[in-house]
């Protein structure tokens, strides 16, 4: 593997796991719970707690809806 592309792949996962982080901790500010936040996303608990995790599955939209519905700016 490419050492840029490797350092790439390393640099978007810590990426997704400060704006998981974050969110979650935005989340838990305003008092939502997990069930509030997904419903209000049109998503399920398990996405959101990917989301929150910062795991590389859910899309991009799912990111930007959670972010939506928490009042973040993209």
């Amino acid at each position: 593997m490419n050492t840029n592309h490797y350092d790439s792949l390393v640099l978007h996962r810590q990426l997704l796991l400060q704006l998981g982080d974050r969110l979650r901790r935005l989340r838990k500010t305003q008092k939502l719970t997990m069930a509030e936040t997904a419903k209000r996303a049109g998503i399920s608990r398990m996405t959101l707690a990917a989301v929150e995790a910062g795991d590389p599955g859910p899309s991009i939209g799912t990111y930007l809806g959670v972010m939506g519905v928490l009042g973040v700016a993209a």
